[in-house]
């Protein structure tokens, strides 16, 4: 695995069971990471007490144009949905939205641009206007931004 990009997404008041640990606080943390096979996965983290969060699951997602060629870059752009910005093998900036609540991801929207590093994203206006913005890198011009504005989950 290499360099995570990670985003705090949830507040849950239930305990979440994972086979020999009960998470019971809150505050849970959501990170996409790419992996050795250059594909993106999703790691869950859940708080157990200080300074310890502990991966619950690790979710993998399909990679656009076959495999990622740079890390990804994540923001929560609800409680419950993280979109991450990413770069393919064909150099296009994707992004895809994953609910950390169901398990379920979006597929990789396509935004026409291609990009020479990889993409750093944040969220901007209210967190629940999903609206995600990637400074990137263009071949042509240079530093740009690219926004999106994500439809809830």
């Amino acid at each position: 695995m290499r360099d995570p990009s990670c985003a705090s997404t949830e507040v849950r008041s239930a305990p979440i069971d994972n086979d020999d640990v009960v998470f019971t606080s809150s505050t849970l943390i959501t990170c996409g990471i790419r992996g050795t096979d250059s594909a993106l996965y999703v790691i869950r983290l859940g708080y157990r007490s200080l300074p310890l969060f502990s991966a619950y699951d690790v979710i993998p997602l399909s990679s656009p144009g076959g495999i990622l060629t740079e890390n990804p870059s994540c923001a929560s752009t609800t409680t419950q949905v993280v979109t991450c910005g990413v770069r393919g093998t064909n150099g296009i900036l994707h992004m895809i939205d994953f609910n950390t609540t169901t398990g379920a991801s979006t597929t990789y929207e396509d935004l026409k641009r291609v990009i020479a590093t990889a993409p750093t994203c944040v969220v901007f206006g209210t967190a629940a206007e999903g609206n995600v913005a990637c400074a990137v890198v263009d071949l042509t011009s240079g530093l740009s931004s690219v926004a999106s504005a994500r439809s809830p989950m």
